[in-house]
């Protein structure tokens, strides 16, 4: 059976212009690999009830077969889409950098860098790519065990963001018959009353001892990974941008002295 795509964009009513660009061509790039899309929004200040949202939307329209999130302060090229599908695994994702500069790291890496002999040297725009650590968690939560697996570029990983994601029917559909996702009936029958049901994948989860609680993201992975036994198949050649304001900090002192002509 062929793809049947439902790209999911949850947002607070705002998109990045690079976004935008992006999803303009991927979707153009669609009508050449011959992919069926629809795209489905959703605008409200809180991620959870979005996420949740949008995935019940897609549970209530059994017509598609893969769900793909998709934030809209990403930058990244069709074809990216593309790799995930042909991957053909229940759960894709691509790892994108977080929206902060670690300047110690960069300061560190344009050093290291400096003294590699030339050919070995990496570009200025690798070095920011290396420098600004990425929405990924390494390692899994405390008191879980994780095997790392590797095949054709992917790698399973135990969680990170999922801003950039696709997801087969057969997740939600699992998370639900394991009762991982609990069905809220009066979230749908009052708030949503277009959706044939309204889950919770995305709410937070609290660790064993009660003192921390995760992330909307990690909480959805750990409910796939560690709930039902599934895996997050990362592609490690993925290139997404992240994109957001940013903050220049002035110090004239350290210029050179202003020339008074």
């Amino acid at each position: 059976m062929a793809a049947q795509l439902l790209i999911l964009i949850p947002n607070t009513g705002m998109v990045a212009t690079e976004f935008m660009k992006s999803l303009i061509g991927a979707t153009q790039l669609f009508r050449t690999a011959r992919v069926s899309f629809a795209i489905k929004t959703y605008e409200f200040s809180d991620i959870v009830m979005s996420r949740n949202y949008l995935l019940s939307f897609f549970m209530s329209h059994p017509d598609f077969t893969h769900a793909l999130f998709l934030d809209s302060d990403l930058s990244f090229s069709g074809d990216q889409i593309l790799r995930l599908l042909q991957f053909d695994e229940d759960f894709t994702v691509a790892a994108y950098p977080r929206r902060k500069l670690r300047l110690q790291a960069f300061h560190d890496l344009v050093l290291d860098n400096a003294a590699r002999p030339e050919e070995d040297r990496l570009t200025p725009q690798q070095l920011l790519a290396r420098a600004n650590g990425y929405v990924l968690q390494y390692g899994p939560p405390p008191g879980h065990e994780f095997a790392l697996k590797r095949r054709d570029g992917f790698v399973t990983v135990p969680g990170l963001g999922l801003g950039f994601s696709l997801l087969r029917r057969a997740v939600p559909e699992q998370m639900i018959d394991t009762g991982q996702a609990a069905a809220l009936p009066r979230q749908a029958s009052q708030s949503f009353r277009e959706l044939k049901g309204f889950w919770d994948f995305f709410g937070h989860i609290t660790d064993a001892q009660g003192s921390y609680k995760y992330g909307e993201d990690q909480s959805f992975c750990q409910r796939w990974v560690f709930g039902v036994g599934g895996d997050i198949w990362m592609d490690e050649s993925a290139k997404i941008g992240h994109h957001g304001l940013s903050g220049f900090q002035g110090d004239f002192t350290v210029e050179p002295p202003f020339n008074r002509r």
